[in-house]
């Protein structure tokens, strides 16, 4: 998203985030505008980061949990089997 805002700085970030307000910028309004394109991107690049953790994270569990699988799936194998009906 930031990248969009990047490339296309006449579109207004709040519309693109929210759907709130004109999608142009204005050109009254220039600084206004920059300081809250400014505090937008941040907010997006931190929130891209918080996003790269979380997916960083569940890879890490979803590696713990299969190993977790093949760890039970050993010990399934291993047991004793009992209660079995001997036939003959």
């Amino acid at each position: 998203m930031s990248k969009i805002i990047e490339i296309h700085n006449d579109i207004n970030p709040t519309w693109l985030l929210t759907g709130k307000g004109d999608i142009y910028y204005n050109t009254s309004s220039t600084t206004t505008q920059t300081t809250e394109l400014s505090s937008l991107l941040a907010l997006i690049r931190e929130k891209e980061e918080i996003i790269r953790e979380q997916d960083r994270e569940i890879g890490r569990l979803e590696e713990r949990i299969r190993q977790m699988t093949i760890e039970k799936e050993k010990h399934v194998s291993d047991a004793p089997i009992s209660g079995t009906a001997n036939v003959g």
